[in-house]
């Protein structure tokens, strides 16, 4: 988890960051499809996984997940 690495202060073993911004909704679905037998959990693992706003301040590159899917794959491969 990339929150791990501001967490432990090991920003500088990276060259870039890259964070994926998404709307709370989309990433409610996201935890609840990962952990279906866990869905009343998601909350928690919400607020565990910090807020778009904190995971978003320390990077190079930030990819709007809100986008259309085809779009997404097009920004990222031209970021690579």
């Amino acid at each position: 988890m990339i929150l791990l690495v501001f967490e432990a202060d090991f920003t500088d073993l990276c060259i870039e960051i890259w964070i994926i911004h998404c709307q709370p909704e989309q990433q409610l679905e996201g935890v609840q499809t990962r952990n279906r037998p866990y869905e009343a959990e998601a909350p928690v693992r919400m607020d565990a996984q910090g807020t778009m706003e904190r995971k978003g301040k320390p990077t190079d590159q930030l990819i709007d997940n809100s986008i259309d899917v085809k779009q997404c794959k097009e920004y990222v491969q031209r970021l690579l």
